[in-house]
C-alpha cells in the first residue's frame, strides 16, 4: 500500500495479512487495501 509518514516521505509498503506494522502515516492513499486497522 502507499502512504505519506509523518516525515512527509510517500512510500510503497508491503505488509502481510495479520502482522502488526508500527509506521506513523498521515495518510493512507487509496490502493484497495482493505482491514486496516490504527492503533494508538
Amino acid at each position: 500500500m502507499r502512504v505519506t509518514t509523518v516525515g512527509g516521505s510517500t512510500e510503497a509498503i508491503h505488509i502481510a495479512a495479520g502482522v502488526p506494522f508500527p509506521i506513523r502515516v498521515t495518510r493512507v492513499w487509496a490502493t484497495g487495501a482493505t482491514g486496516i486497522v490504527a492503533l494508538w
